[in-house]
């Protein structure tokens, strides 16, 4: 026995599962705050990252559409060009014929000729 403990008294009971000192309560209510605060953070980065590509893909989309509208434009100048630049009877010589008449509609449209079918595109 040691000296100036009394052997009578009784012990105190054991902790129990649901009687939790209030340092372990507090420990852990810091524990689930950081980790709901990190994967807070986490959904927020993903989201965000989410709106950032969505945001670049519609970016892309619009300048492919200008880009296609600006090379319509483009190559409909060069018609209008090879057009104004021919007379009559260039425009019906078999080697400079790029107009083609449909004759349903009368509507013209532009053909190329092959000169080098190994060069051609397939």
């Amino acid at each position: 026995p040691l000296p100036g403990k009394n052997q009578n008294a009784p012990s105190p009971p054991p902790p129990t599962s649901s009687s939790a000192a209030p340092d372990d309560l507090a420990a852990s209510a810091a524990a689930t705050a950081v980790a709901v605060s990190i994967a807070n953070y986490f959904m927020v980065v993903v989201v965000a990252v989410n709106l950032f590509v969505a945001s670049l893909n519609n970016t892309f989309e619009e300048i492919q559409k200008e880009a296609k509208e600006r090379w319509r434009l483009h190559r409909a100048r060069i018609l209008v060009a090879m057009d104004c630049c021919m007379t009559a009877e260039q425009r019906q010589a078999d080697s400079k014929r790029y107009w083609q008449r449909e004759v349903s509609t009368e509507k013209r449209f532009m053909t190329f000729n092959v000169v080098n079918p190994s060069a051609s595109i397939s």
